[in-house]
């Protein structure tokens, strides 16, 4: 199972700061997780980088990504400076 690490706000609505989601890639972690939740992940997704093991899925193969048990998926939030 695949560990993902919401958003403060939906982690402290789950109750937990990880969410293991049985999920062969990113399309099915995040409708699994979204049912979950209650929560549609992929409008929430437009307010975070969503990293699997540390790198953005649009360097990877986006929602298409596959994930193994031990991958780690993140919501983080963007920064940026002008």
């Amino acid at each position: 199972m695949a560990n993902f690490y919401p958003p403060f706000e939906l982690a402290e609505k789950a109750g937990k700061k990880v969410i293991e989601i049985d999920a062969p890639d990113l399309d099915i972690l995040m409708k699994k997780g979204g049912e979950m939740l209650g929560v549609d992940l992929y409008a929430e997704s437009k307010k975070w980088a969503v990293l699997v093991n540390g790198r953005n899925i649009r360097f990877l193969q986006s929602w298409k990504t596959p994930l193994n048990a031990d991958d780690d998926v993140f919501f983080i939030s963007g920064s940026g400076g002008g």
